[in-house]
């Protein structure tokens, strides 16, 4: 078989990505050539910050969110509509990380401070609880912990966001699809943050026992109980809902 992408040497190695464009998983039969400069695409770049709009885009007006998008992501006809990903509750953890980051006295949001944002969340602490931590003390291992300096008084705007972070977010959505989800949720945020590496959010959650592996373990049992008791919530006849089909 030859390779998908020269077309010219033998495939040698099978890699599956999340075509965005098409919104769907996709098989590549590589080169060892091609596989190389694949991977090596996948590498952060050094993006400037200063000057993204996916800087920006964390803390956009919602007025500001579709030319965001465009610039970044470019035109809706070529790529998933990542508006409808971000849900107003992500962009809400966003904005609480931004401001966590100023009070550290910080230049950028990172990793630990979206892990403190989410750790208010109420499903993200019941999905700690059953990983068998107690999210009280996470939050006290960042407060002690994590750099700071002098609180800064500047708009949240006009900090940056680091790479780590970038890469939090953008993995949030292949877990979020690889769950057959549509949307990003704070239990997506969550297991990204701990499957970065050299992340303080990663050290902070191993501290406590607390990894990707445990975490997948526990996720679809938590999500589920939340989910029925949503819907029991409101039911008007729960205990009927117990036994139809």
């Amino acid at each position: 078989m030859l390779c998908d992408i020269c077309k010219k040497r033998k495939a040698t190695t099978t890699i599956t990505r999340f075509n965005l464009a098409e919104g769907k998983k996709e098989t590549l039969h590589l080169c060892d050539f091609c596989k190389k400069k694949f991977e090596a695409k996948k590498k952060p770049s050094s993006f400037d910050f200063d000057f993204s709009p996916f800087r920006q885009f964390f803390f956009a007006e919602p007025e500001e969110f579709s030319s965001l998008f465009e610039e970044f992501f470019g035109p809706k006809v070529d790529r998933i509509d990542f508006e409808e990903l971000i849900s107003s509750q992500t962009r809400e953890f966003l904005q609480k990380a931004g401001e966590f980051a100023l009070e550290f006295g910080r230049n950028e949001v990172d990793t630990e401070h979206l892990l403190l944002a989410i750790l208010e969340d109420a499903l993200v602490k019941e999905i700690i609880k059953n990983a068998g931590a107690d999210p009280k003390d996470i939050e006290g291992y960042i407060h002690y912990n994590a750099l700071k300096g002098k609180p800064k008084k500047e708009k949240i705007s006009e900090i940056e966001i680091s790479p780590r972070l970038k890469s939090v977010l953008e993995n949030s959505f292949y877990i979020a699809s690889e769950f057959g989800q549509d949307y990003i949720g704070p239990e997506h945020l969550l297991l990204a943050l701990a499957q970065e590496k050299d992340s303080f959010a990663k050290e902070a959650l191993e501290k406590f026992g607390i990894d990707s592996q445990k975490l997948r373990k526990v996720l679809p049992k938590v999500i589920k109980t939340a989910k029925e008791a949503r819907k029991a919530r409101f039911s008007p006849t729960p205990n009927l809902d117990k036994y139809s089909t």
